[in-house]
């Protein structure tokens, strides 16, 4: 199916850092006119500009709030949407398209908010618990949703002039409300990060007739999917799985790029992937366009910015740019290519150039900002260089009229057409290497003229602050840690504003560390006096303001997870975050079904106590990841949580003074006994933990989910020893044709079983841990300590069959 699509990178403007969904297309006036971009910052700012003969042109500023903007809007009346609306803390504030304010409402709530729409007098909010619904700024009703919610979508469903709320919520589930009340909830594979409606009926929908709303989500673990509802019921669409192992989806927009009367969905992933996707006549959904920009895109919008006649898919991402790719056809592919790179160049010029003004330099300070804005605007220029020989015939029969030659940094560029008369001359100059070269040697010096007038500007700050000493910086670092359900580890996100130069990484307790991204790693051994289990040092390479790495981590203990983040800035400044590792983090919640143990074998740990409700589940937000904080409102809670690593389940049922806890893995029951009597004893709480419920066919049940995983991973070890082996001697065809069928596929799928193998050992090391610990769990439930016998785990792994396996985790003797 060839339906791919080329998008052309532009750079349109740097912001400050923006976290939050702060990106807006102001509608035009006139269809004449181009789509104006709206963003807000981190620092408060919104800003107003649109492009103008390739450049950015700043139309409005607001005031330097306290708050970050987390999430702006374009609205106003059903009939004309041309008002701006932002969230600041606790406020909603709306400015007209001239940047002045008219609207200022105070929800006095505690959460600040992440979620808006506007329409007439009605205002509808959320904060990270809490739904509101306005009518003339009057509170009209709200719901308190169990769990985080991460995004909200307004769609009429149950009547064409009334919104049903949609909330997408960290639990896994899609919640759509009848005003402020749940009319339905839909499980999906993943906590949901973001939302989006999809117009354009599909010819299957045609033929059957379905008038059912359709709902895009986006997971946490990459995963995008569709829901399809009407006031009597919701089901679920397509769904694209993230096989690649790509980032949790930022933002969604719809928009029908193709023009082929379907909309297709655009994401953006906060490893910086952008991705367009088109649905085909039978319904599915294929993947025709992809870009990785390097960095976490928070927002997109789909417009015309820079053209009238072409769209543009319009991005946020972390630092403060501003990216647009138009499907604007090149005029000049070449030079386009060959310029690709320039506004990159230019963005290591400023990071070399990095200052942060103290006291005494704060005059020095913004005369240097001023030339590193002229700085980026160079960038976007050039970013924009391309789509500037392109020129509309109005009319073919007519004489063609010399246009103005446009300049660019001293450049010429003939905007005549390939097949307009008298062209092939300038078809020749564009497409000759001497000129190309001139051109590329041209934008060559002008960048290294801005990089010597950027370290001549620091060469002056550092004259006037040879006494003062800088303490702080602008730059911001967020961090991310998650649950990979695919791989089973950690992964484990850094972005800053600027580059990252050098990360170091401290845990209390032990942990592996898998793929390290773009860094080159050095661990140190650990030093259990100083509290170090895990050390290491990431030295980033190149310009990157993104670093993923990958980490796994033994269950069963707590401990936490530091990194010192060293940034490309002058002078060297230190970032620290820090994240709580949990005794159970492998494992993520999944629907409760209460039939479940009915065919299942299961092991049973009974608390009772004086303890209330809210103290057990606070004690579970100690052991479980995907817990929420706020006490579900029931004289019974019930959890249910699947482990991605062992395949196992396990559930909880508590309510005052007791507590239930039943799975087929009994390492997880006596982690969970062993945090929640910690927790206890710090609270003075009394317990009184019943002997356990122990069924000997839950080790069988266990040793099959885990045998498949021992297997495959000593295999991978024996097929790379083997491989090593017959490189050497299969040196040529004849003796490759001389090989069992077997050996021939070790040879010739060589590659992927060298990238496998990569970190096959440390997950053989993983496992034989885990092996250890089950194998002391095994027999601690019937009261044997079998610590002495440790050593016939490892002989296990050195010679493993199904046999001895079974053999080992049997009756003690």
């Amino acid at each position: 199916m060839e339906l791919d699509i080329q998008l052309t990178r532009k750079d349109l403007y740097q912001s400050t850092c923006i976290t939050g969904r702060s990106l807006a297309l102001m509608p035009p006036s006139d269809k004449k006119k181009c789509h104006r971009v709206v963003v807000g910052a981190d620092n408060g700012i919104v800003t107003c500009f649109k492009v103008k003969k390739g450049e950015p042109e700043v139309e409005f500023q607001t005031g330097n709030l306290d708050y970050p903007v987390l999430r702006l809007i374009i609205g106003g009346s059903k009939e004309k949407s041309d008002k701006i609306f932002f969230t600041s803390g606790q406020t909603v504030r709306g400015v007209n398209k001239k940047g002045k304010e008219f609207f200022k409402f105070s929800t006095d709530g505690a959460e600040s908010l992440r979620g808006l729409h506007v329409e007439e007098t009605k205002l509808w909010t959320s904060g990270d618990y809490l739904f509101n619904f306005y009518v003339d700024n009057v509170e009209s009703g709200y719901y308190m949703s169990p769990d985080k919610i991460n995004d909200v979508l307004l769609l009429p469903i149950q009547s064409p002039s009334e919104y049903n709320p949609v909330l997408g919520c960290q639990d896994r589930q899609v919640r759509i409300l009848d005003k402020t009340l749940v009319l339905f909830e839909s499980f999906v594979d993943g906590p949901v990060s973001s939302l989006s409606k999809l117009q354009g009926a599909s010819y299957e929908d045609v033929l059957k007739q379905n008038k059912m709303k359709k709902i895009v989500y986006g997971t946490e673990n990459g995963l995008i999917g569709e829901l399809q509802v009407d006031s009597t019921v919701v089901r679920p669409g397509w769904t694209i799985q993230n096989v690649r192992s790509l980032g949790s989806i930022n933002a969604i927009a719809c928009h029908d790029l193709t023009k082929n009367g379907m909309e297709d969905v655009i994401v953006g992933r906060d490893d910086g992937e952008m991705q367009v996707f088109t649905v085909d006549s039978q319904g599915e959904m294929h993947q025709i366009f992809t870009k990785s920009i390097n960095e976490s895109i928070q927002d997109i919008e789909v417009g015309r910015v820079c053209t009238t006649n072409f769209d543009e898919v319009v991005l946020a991402s972390y630092s403060g740019k501003i990216v647009s790719f138009t499907s604007e056809p090149l005029s000049d592919p070449v030079a386009a290519q060959a310029l690709s790179g320039a506004p990159r160049l230019i963005e290591k010029s400023l990071v070399e150039g990095e200052v942060s003004p103290d006291k005494d330099g704060e005059h020095h300070g913004k005369e240097l900002k001023k030339k590193k804005s002229g700085l980026k605007l160079v960038a976007a220029s050039i970013g924009a260089l391309t789509g500037l020989g392109k020129k509309k015939d109005k009319d073919k029969d007519k004489d063609k009229k010399a246009e103005k030659p446009k300049y660019i940094s001293g450049l010429v560029l003939d905007e005549a057409t390939p097949d307009s008369a008298g062209s092939h001359g300038d078809e020749a100059a564009r497409t000759d290497p001497t000129e190309r070269n001139k051109k590329i040697e041209a934008l060559q010096k002008e960048i290294k003229a801005l990089q010597e007038k950027v370290q001549d500007e620091k060469l002056k700050y550092q004259k006037l602050s040879t006494e003062s000493v800088p303490v702080s910086t602008r730059s911001k670092v967020k961090s991310n840690l998650y649950l990979d359900t695919n791989l089973a580890c950690q992964k484990f996100t850094l972005e800053s504003e600027m580059p990252i130069d050098m990360v170091a990484l401290q845990s209390s307790i032990p942990l592996v560390l898998l793929d390290t991204g773009v860094s080159f790693p050095s661990v140190s051994p650990p030093d259990p006096d100083e509290g170090n289990a895990f050390v290491a040092t990431l030295r980033v390479h190149g310009t990157s303001n993104r670093l993923q790495v990958q980490l796994m981590c033994d269950e069963g203990q707590v401990g936490t997870l530091v990194a010192y983040v060293v940034t490309r800035v002058s002078p060297k400044v230190v970032h620290r975050v820090e994240h709580i590792l949990l005794p159970l983090s492998l494992h993520q919640s999944t629907p409760l079904d209460d039939g479940f143990w009915q065919s299942s074998p299961y092991c049973e740990v009974k608390i009772q106590g004086t303890f209330s409700q809210g103290q057990m589940h606070t004690w579970l937000t100690h052991c479980f990841p995907s817990i929420p904080a706020k006490v579900p409102d029931s004289n019974i809670v019930k959890f249910a949580f699947d482990s991605t690593f062992a395949s196992t389940r396990v559930t909880a049922e508590y309510s005052k003074g007791e507590a239930v806890f039943r799975s087929t893995n009994f390492t997880t029951l006596a982690t969970i006994k062993d945090v929640i009597s910690k927790e206890a004893n710090s609270a003075k709480v009394k317990l009184d933990v019943k002997a356990p419920v122990f069924d000997d066919s839950c080790v069988m049940q266990l040793l099959k989910l885990l045998h498949p995983k021992v297997n495959k991973l000593l295999k991978l070890k024996e097929n790379y020893l083997c491989l090593e082996a017959l490189e050497q001697l299969a040196s040529s065809e004849e003796d490759r044709a001389n090989l069992s069928p077997s050996m021939r596929e070790i040879l010739e799928n060589s590659a992927e079983l060298k990238a496998e193998h990569k970190n096959n050992e440390k997950r053989i090391a993983f496992m034989e841990r885990v092996l250890e610990q089950l194998f002391l769990d095994r027999f601690k439930f019937k009261g044997v300590n079998v610590k002495h016998r440790l050593s016939s785990v490892q002989s296990l792994i050195q010679n493993y069959s199904w046999e001895s396996f079974v053999e080992l985790f049997a009756a003690a003797r």
